[in-house]
């Protein structure tokens, strides 16, 4: 693995997951499936890279890929502030939460702890 594969890795993997991010906020029709499911892949897949370049960033024998590795952690440090701020994101599952789908897995929660 080199710097190079890095920094592509990097910027392929938050790309793809803006692309994604773009699909989610424009859904009409709120699903689990094309709302939290969606949301959950595409953090899945972008975390699957960051822990790889996470694992170069502290045992890579060659310097310049350690830190190459360091700064595509900030970059995907910056991207997850992002998401946490995303206010289409956070629109988008708060619309999630008020289907009845939704009401209904709440339900299921709330009976099984009570029971």
């Amino acid at each position: 693995i080199t710097a190079e594969h890095i920094t592509t890795a990097t910027d392929l993997s938050i790309e793809k997951a803006k692309s994604e991010l773009e699909k989610l906020y424009t859904i009409k029709n709120r699903t689990f499936e094309n709302t939290m499911l969606a949301y959950d892949d595409l953090t899945n897949e972008a975390s699957s890279v960051f822990g790889e370049i996470y694992l170069m960033a502290n045992v890579h024998p060659n310097d310049a890929t350690r830190n190459t590795a360091s700064e595509s952690i900030a970059k995907f440090s910056g991207f997850y502030t992002e998401i946490g701020l995303d206010e289409k994101l956070y629109k988008a599952i708060k619309d999630y939460s008020l289907t009845e789908e939704a009401k209904k897995l709440t339900e299921r929660g709330t009976t099984s702890a009570s029971e």
